[in-house]
């Protein structure tokens, strides 16, 4: 595979842009991947999310916070949210643990539906979590929280047939209800108001646009961000007047990602291109537009709304700046790690790529 590593998406805002959203999902190659595909598309920093989770119950990366790390360790600049593994069942000291190894805020995945019945359908409300929310509320450390999918993978006549080939039909027992997990974030928010949260991929209400504005009214210290799912923009466009005027309103709400990783074929890479391109259209051009035959509109920005989303709201949350690994502390945990691999589902691949993380971190 092949990044792209030119001078990114010609477009007009040419100012410093932040992918608060990007990943990588394979070994510890995608780390070169993510960082020459960043590069490539014009941004200057990124955040990457770890996403660990449980192994045994068919959930990988047990080598993402450490890849994580590793990636923060050779560039200070990029910013990294670590994940919880819940083969540790101390959740609240996972989180502190975070912070001392110099992550800046925490990835949620827990609230994915199919990662939620994996977890044993476990409310994200429940109180195995409220350490770890008690805990990010006093340090202000910033949570970037996953919660349902898209409407229609509950129902089968409708879900698209990239959702199914995912395993994300959501119509068998153990999935959560999407109004469950609504009451759910409601709960957290009401009972840990203080707790700065990002909420990826619109929350998926993109398709009710009273609906996203009640619940940035009611919870003062929630964004969204605009990382992809592809449906927000189909939506969007069904009012892109009304949509401009809700971005306006909320310009300091909103965040900018992109869902980009280390993708393994050219068809991935060509899907991420036009993705990509999706985005900042919509962004910063004020009309029609096509991707894959859908027939778009952008909402058109003026420059200091596009400051605040491309750059400045994630700051404000994350910090002005990255805070620093702590380098032994890094590699301690490195050890630890590879040392109980199968504890934590670690696979033979994952195990490979803790030991070259070892290694990286004590020649730095």
């Amino acid at each position: 595979m092949t990044a792209p590593d030119g001078k990114g998406i010609p477009m007009a805002y040419t100012k410093p842009i932040i992918d608060a959203h990007t990943h990588v999902l394979h070994s510890n190659d995608g780390i070169d991947y993510l960082l020459k595909i960043t590069g490539g598309y014009g941004y200057r920093q990124a955040n990457i999310l770890a996403a660990e989770s449980c192994r045994e119950d068919g959930y990988t990366g047990g080598a993402q916070n450490a890849q994580a790390l590793l990636l923060k360790a050779r560039r200070p600049d990029w910013w990294a949210f670590g994940s919880l593994n819940h083969h540790d069942g101390d959740l609240g000291g996972q989180l502190r643990m975070l912070i001392d190894l110099g992550f800046d805020g925490l990835k949620m995945i827990e609230g994915k539906p199919d990662t939620y019945k994996r977890l044993g359908s476990r409310p994200i409300n429940g109180p195995e979590y409220d350490a770890v929310y008690a805990a990010a509320e006093s340090a202000g450390f910033p949570l970037l929280m996953h919660v349902g999918d898209p409407p229609e993978l509950w129902d089968a006549d409708n879900a698209p047939e990239f959702a199914r080939e995912h395993g994300w039909l959501y119509t068998g027992a153990g999935y959560p209800a999407p109004e469950e997990l609504y009451a759910q974030v409601e709960d957290i928010l009401a009972r840990f108001p203080r707790l700065k949260v990002i909420l990826a991929h619109f929350f998926f209400l993109s398709d009710n646009r009273e609906r996203a504005d009640r619940f940035l009214d009611r919870h003062p210290n929630a964004l969204f961000d605009l990382t992809p799912g592809t449906e927000m923009f189909r939506n969007f466009a069904r009012d892109p007047a009304a949509w401009r005027d809700f971005f306006l309103r909320r310009q300091d709400r909103l965040v900018f990602g992109t869902d980009n990783w280390d993708v393994l074929t050219e068809q991935e890479q060509k899907d991420k291109d036009d993705i990509n391109r999706m985005l900042r259209t919509f962004l910063e051009e004020g009309g029609p537009y096509e991707i894959w035959g859908w027939k778009l509109h952008g909402v058109g920005l003026p420059e200091e709304a596009l400051d605040r989303i491309y750059r400045e709201n994630f700051r404000r949350v994350a910090g002005e700046e990255p805070r620093p690994v702590n380098r032994p502390l890094v590699l301690d945990f490195v050890r630890r790690r590879l040392e109980q691999a199968g504890r934590f589902g670690c696979t033979g691949q994952e195990k490979r790529d803790l030991r070259e993380i070892a290694d990286a971190l004590e020649g730095m």
